[in-house]
């Protein structure tokens, strides 16, 4: 639904580019649950005189809901896929360059996210086919609707970029994502905010008017995502789904995104949470610790400093990942599988995070290259050390697959994984490679060193800064 300027390197990609565009996937729980209904006739698309008759008359509604006005106009045109997808791909290249994104590709590669075959961006972008019903450009004031939807679906669709469109000029979403670069983790939370807000204010909008719709129309417009879905890897969707669902119910105050009263988010709320951003993932999946103020968990600052490196290699990209993105490394491999989006139970029943993630503090990645060669350096903090033992336990679970899915990618050439767990403290390091032997790789460690920031003081769990990527015992 957004547009904005997300490194791949820096951002989980469904974040990055799906989440942005409004999609039936918004909806697609409520469409699911009334497919019995007989889709109504085709309709002629509307005249662009209608198409902003309607939009200003859903505006007016939406303003009504925040009790305040926007403060510009908004304009709104028909679009098609084709201009769609040009559309995206010059804003692909006017923010990203292949290195960036190549840089994504190689960390998802590296942390087993993805097989070495499979190009990430190619599936995206064919997932977006499927899954886009309108779009906001910020930088033109405009927001885009796709001709081949009219009636109550295109509607609902209205409702919910129009109010990503008067969002963006009551809290500056652009400026915010701008400030927030470098950290995925923050990135995700915010677009959660925005994903919510939006999916929010279409939620009333709907109940209201669910006299005029056609809700056959609904499942039907979301039936042409399904199989994109279902092909698609939990890196992409899970982060998708997330941002929508569990954004919405975070401005509720609940994990839980049963909502079957439609219930909607306070509009003092919604103004609080884009004054006052969510810091991570952990607080949109426990919005406790956002809203209460005494289990307000803020996150650790983990800091990876590169000294002098050995000859040709160089940091290609660094991160926060969170815990919604180390779900998703410790998911085991046979459950890793696309989304069917005609059971609405398997959507209300997605986990997004789990005991092995639960008690995250904070972590940074480092990603290094030199040619072929990739080395993935991953430094997480917890809460307790019962919480590192039980990520590093889940990982340890995963080795076999990993490093079986490290040598597919590194082909003829040495690969390998080294797992640690301080004695002392709660954190845990990862590190992976390909094309690159051992000896090399402990090299290339020594010129790491790991500190943790938390209230304004630097420190680490043994007290002090530590070189290696490995806290000194």
């Amino acid at each position: 639904m957004r547009d904005g300027p997300l490194k791949p390197g820096r951002a989980i990609l469904a974040a990055m580019i799906t989440s942005r565009f409004h999609a039936p996937l918004a909806f697609c729980v409520l469409a699911a649950v009334f497919v019995s209904q007989d889709a109504s006739p085709e309709r002629e698309g509307w005249s662009q005189e209608e198409l902003e008759r309607i939009s200003q008359e859903i505006r007016v509604e939406l303003e009504g809901y925040r009790g305040r006005k926007g403060s510009g106009p908004v304009a709104v045109e028909l679009t098609d896929g084709p201009g769609f997808m040009a559309y995206a791909q010059r804003r692909l290249e006017a923010t990203e360059t292949p290195a960036d994104i190549q840089a994504w590709q190689d960390t998802c590669v590296m942390l087993g996210l993805i097989p070495a075959d499979m190009d990430l961006m190619e599936v995206t972008l064919k997932l977006m086919e499927g899954q886009v019903g309108g779009f906001y450009d910020p930088g033109q004031d405009t927001f885009y609707l796709m001709e081949n939807y009219t009636g109550g679906v295109a509607k609902i669709i209205i409702a919910h970029e129009l109010t990503h469109a008067l969002d963006d000029q009551w809290f500056d979403i652009d400026g915010t994502l701008e400030s927030l670069g470098g950290n995925s983790d923050a990135e995700l939370a915010y677009q959660a905010v925005v994903e919510g807000s939006g999916v929010s204010a279409m939620n009333r909008w709907t109940m209201e008017h669910i006299a005029e719709l056609n809700l056959a129309d609904i499942a039907a417009a979301q039936a042409g995502s399904q199989e994109a879905m279902a092909n698609a890897p939990p890196v992409i969707w899970k982060p998708l789904m997330a941002v929508y669902l569990r954004g919405e119910s975070f401005l509720r105050r609940t994990s839980s995104v049963m909502n079957m009263t439609m219930a909607t988010a306070e509009a003092a709320d919604v103004a609080r949470v884009f004054a006052a951003v969510p810091r991570s993932s952990e607080q949109i999946l426990h919005p406790e610790k956002y809203w209460d103020a005494e289990q307000l968990d803020e996150p650790l600052t983990v800091r990876v400093d590169v000294g002098e490196l050995p000859a040709g290699w160089r940091v290609v990209t660094e991160d926060t990942l969170g815990e919604l993105s180390l779900a998703l490394v410790v998911e085991p491999f046979a459950k890793r599988r696309g989304l069917q989006l005609n059971n609405p139970m398997a959507i209300m029943g997605v986990r997004y995070t789990g005991p092995a993630t639960e008690g995250w503090g904070g972590d940074r990645l480092v990603l290094l290259a030199k040619d072929g060669a990739r080395v993935l350096f991953l430094a997480s903090e917890w809460d307790r050390p019962q919480d590192a033992a039980e990520f590093y336990e889940a990982l340890s679970g995963l080795r076999e697959d990993l490093e079986k899915r490290l040598a597919k990618a590194a082909g003829d050439g040495p690969s390998g994984l080294q797992l640690r767990r301080g004695r002392e403290g709660a954190h845990v390091r990862l590190v992976t490679w390909t094309g690159v032997g051992e000896e090399q790789v402990a090299e290339l460690l020594a010129a790491f060193e790991v500190s943790v920031e938390a209230g304004g003081e630097s420190e680490t769990p043994t007290g002090h800064r530590s070189p290696g990527g490995a806290e000194k015992q």
